[in-house]
């Protein structure tokens, strides 16, 4: 997930010299929050399918805070709690409207928290998984 968000905003140009570091970091928490979700849903299915299907029962609901960035407004408090919903504000804010490490702070806690969060129980539903094996 990290080497294909990074090859994105590479072709977009969205690194500057001062948000590089700040999109890196976010990028880099993404792929980790993607990495815990892919071993909850690599746990959960029996199959290919059964393991597509409970993917994608994780990722369109992760997906919904980018559809808010594209409707300009307040998100709704239920969006907020999502845990991707940092990592939008955090690459939105830096790269279309210049936010520093000091703007974005409380969006990496969030995310970093959902990180641990999501890291720690997919690592746990793993080796739930594997003892049984």
């Amino acid at each position: 997930a990290f080497s294909e968000a990074l090859i994105l905003m590479l072709a977009v140009g969205a690194f500057t010299g001062s948000n590089a570091v700040l999109l890196v970091v976010t990028l880099l928490l993404g792929g980790l929050m993607f990495t815990g979700v892919a071993m909850i849903t690599g746990s959960a299915g029996k199959d290919f399918l059964g393991t597509l299907f409970y993917g994608m029962l994780f990722v369109i609901p992760l997906a919904i805070p980018s559809f808010a960035v594209l409707f300009p407004g307040t998100a709704s408090t239920w969006v907020r709690v999502v845990p991707t919903y940092g990592l939008i504000q955090i690459l939105t804010g830096a790269t279309a409207y210049g936010d520093t490490w000091v703007d974005v702070a409380g969006y990496l806690a969030m995310a970093a928290a959902w990180v641990a969060v999501l890291y720690v129980v997919g690592l746990m539903v793993l080796k739930r998984k594997v003892a049984t094996l």
